[in-house]
């Protein structure tokens, strides 16, 4: 693999071997923790909130063009009641698209779980109050700080309360103090919590905001509210500008004072670099000498790190904006922090999903984000990292800053945990991408093959407009030039994947021509073995080598194994595909998408679909009832070209898939000269909708 971080030996998730996992984290201190900001602002109309709308997915249903954030979440670990229905197309796995709601408590529980599970010490419950006079959204802000103090109690993870004065424009000492005596102490009685945190045997209260350009408030404002909380014996963080200690840039000139008035500073640092070699600079530049500015005032410091950042869908600019390059820009950051003898730190954010930050589950593929809109992904950059990974990584990074041992410059998290070890449908900027493109596997020699013209290399490239779903997908072309053994290995992905007993290789393939029944997906193994020679074989029986022909040319087929039977103990390298055949000069051809290694079997058919009466009617099977002697039925349906991934499967009466075709053309001529009479089912699926017709035969 091409990071050493890329560990054979921790292809198990992380957090297995997490010894913070198991431990109560203790609230008297916060100088050796890591933090995250916790927005809880997510809501969604039927959520039992006093808001009762949708908040910061969309001002309305979030639907294609009409958003306000970047990275889809992975909705899988939440429970059904806690998820709302969106106006975008269903995801790239067939089922509806849907959004979390904050406000549930199953909801914050579930979040602070994650936090213990991963080993994450605790956060930063942020607290808006610009809309101070609206007691609906008060009310709101109120729950979600409530529940997440139970949440932290029941889960041994610690919090405190972060005030952001983004968006006051009235009275800065009013506003906050009035909010934390009315209604966090005398109404919550936060403080009373068991998991709120300390420092010095005083109560941690943070305000973010003070003295950056874009902030309402006075030099002499800002003071009053830093002293009246010290005053009252808090322990007083500020989340403060970047360039707070110079003065420019994002910060106010003339606020030093404020600064210094600080028990702990947190510059924010979201934004301000975009790759590991600026992060180097910035560290370099400022972060050493703002961590020596606050040793000499006797003020703790806590930097902030990030993963990456985007925000196309809500304020433009561009996709994918500051990459996140596998986790490396992230660890590059905690990696400076803590070499630089800083011993705590925040991360930006834990669940915030507007700004493409959040650490908490995200879209691994197209497959989990909607069909019909853009959205940010964990494989983005072209390789793939589970939902999980960020949350395994801040782990890592918890662990790193609790450790007495200087830190490496490699992270050691797995880029994949189970369910999920890999799954890409080739979308570009959305899907792990082929490490290697028209290259021939070194380990196998290319023997009696060519271009489809007779001269040249076979040819194994992505194509557009010709995938099972969404745009791209493989095509494997050449032509046979021996009437003996022919074979082409092209080597597509570089992996690094544990093989258990219950793991399975899935994957779409169409073969274009006679040829193509012998292209398949192979896999190499680390000790040279491959799935070719396994004896491996499908659901259906058939030997998993590209020699046992597959397929029925031009319909996309499923193909799977449980590869585990064979391949259990035994480590994946590569990922290649292949035509594979013995006698016989012919041409060869076939396209491959959605490939995937996972622990999960394939569903039979894509879930959640409505029946669409007018869908129905744009479809017509002839002759019906058909003759084994006829041999074919035809389909006949109504202007394809305006129905974007649309599938038809067709099984029989025991529900076993017999073919599946995707609808490009008006006209579809199913041969059927190796079925058995009886009665067939042709379902077609559009974006959430499916209509079923009956077909016998006689």
């Amino acid at each position: 693999m091409k990071s050493s971080h890329f560990c054979l030996f921790l292809a198990i998730a992380f957090f297995f071997s997490n010894s913070s996992t198991a431990q109560v984290i203790d609230p008297s201190r916060i100088d050796n923790k890591v933090i995250c900001g916790y927005q809880g602002w997510f809501n969604c109309p039927g959520d039992g909130s006093p808001l009762n709308a949708w908040i910061h997915w969309g001002t309305q249903k979030p639907r294609p063009s009409a958003l306000t954030f970047e990275l889809y979440p992975d909705i899988s670990a939440y429970q059904e009641k806690d998820l709302f229905e969106t106006g975008f197309g269903p995801l790239g796995n067939g089922e509806r698209s849907k959004l979390f709601s904050s406000y549930p408590e199953s909801v914050i529980q579930l979040h602070f779980q994650w936090m213990k599970d991963y080993g994450i010490d605790g956060v930063a419950v942020q607290r808006f109050i610009s809309h101070q006079p609206e007691p609906v959204i008060l009310a709101n802000r109120d729950s979600v700080a409530s529940r997440a103090a139970r949440a932290a109690e029941d889960h041994g993870r610690i919090f405190y309360m972060m005030y952001d004065i983004s968006g006051i424009r009235a009275d800065l000492f009013k506003t906050i103090t009035e909010d934390w005596e009315n209604r966090m102490l005398a109404g919550l009685k936060i403080t009373d919590s068991p998991a709120y945190a300390h420092q010095d045997g005083k109560p941690v209260i943070a305000i973010w905001g003070l003295g950056f350009t874009h902030t309402f408030g006075s030099a002499a404002a800002s003071l009053e509210v830093i002293n009246w909380f010290r005053d009252q014996g808090y322990f007083v963080i500020g989340g403060t500008p970047t360039y707070w200690r110079t003065g420019d840039r994002d910060a106010k000139p003339d606020f030093q004072e404020v600064f210094n008035a600080m028990d702990m500073i947190s510059p924010w640092t979201v934004g301000r670099f975009r790759n590991p070699e600026e992060a180097d600079n910035y560290s370099n530049m400022t972060l050493t000498e703002d961590a020596n500015y606050c040793r000499q005032q006797n003020i703790l410091y806590q930097p902030v790190l990030f993963p990456g950042f985007a925000w196309s869908n809500w304020n433009g600019g561009p996709r994918n904006e500051i990459p996140r390059m596998g986790g490396d820009f992230f660890w590059r950051q905690a990696y400076n922090i803590r070499s630089s003898g800083i011993g705590a730190a925040y991360i930006a954010m834990f669940d915030e999903y507007d700004e493409g930050t959040a650490i908490t589950p995200a879209a691994d593929s197209y497959f989990v984000i909607p069909t019909d809109q853009y959205f940010l992904t964990h494989a983005a950059d072209g390789h793939y990292y589970s939902s999980d990974f960020y949350l395994r990584l801040a782990g890592e990074i918890t662990d790193l800053f609790s450790s007495e041992n200087s830190p490496g410059i490699d992270f050691s998290t797995s880029p994949h945990s189970a369910p999920f070890h890999f799954r890409t449908s080739l979308e570009e900027a959305i899907d792990a991408q082929p490490d290697w493109i028209n290259t021939i596997e070194e380990t196998t020699i290319l023997t009696n093959t060519t271009g489809t013209n007779g001269t040249g290399l076979p040819d194994c490239s992505l194509v557009n407009d010709q995938a099972y779903q969404g745009s791209q997908c493989l095509r494997v072309q050449g032509l046979d030039q021996s009437d003996n053994s022919s074979y082409s290995y092209f080597k597509i992905f570089d992996v690094d994947i544990l093989v258990s007993p219950d793991t399975y290789l899935a994957y779409y393939f169409n073969p274009l021509n006679a040829g193509g029944k012998n292209v398949a997906v192979d896999l190499l193994m680390t000790d040279g073995s491959t799935l070719r020679d396994s004896e491996a074989v499908d659901k259906a029986g058939i030997d998993m080598h590209p020699g046992a022909p597959k397929g029925q040319i031009n319909e996309w087929s499923l193909i799977e194994s449980k590869i585990g039977d064979w391949l259990a103990g035994k480590t994946i390298d590569r990922i290649l595909i292949a035509y594979d055949y013995g006698p016989g000069k012919r041409p060869f051809a076939a396209l491959v998408d959605d490939i995937k290694i996972q622990q999960i079997a394939e569903p039979e058919t894509v879930v959640s679909a409505v029946v669409d009466e007018a869908f129905d009617s744009m479809v017509r099977v002839y002759p019906n009832p058909v003759t084994l002697e006829v041999s074919s039925f035809n389909v006949e349906v109504e202007t394809p070209e305006q129905w974007p991934d649309t599938r038809l499967k067709i099984t029989n009466a025991q529900g076993q898939l017999m073919a599946e075709f995707k609808v490009i053309k008006k006209h579809i001529t199913v041969d059927v000269s190796n079925w058995s009479a009886g009665i067939y089912a042709l379902t077609f699926y559009n974006r959430g909708r499916m209509t079923t017709k009956q077909v016998v035969i006689n």
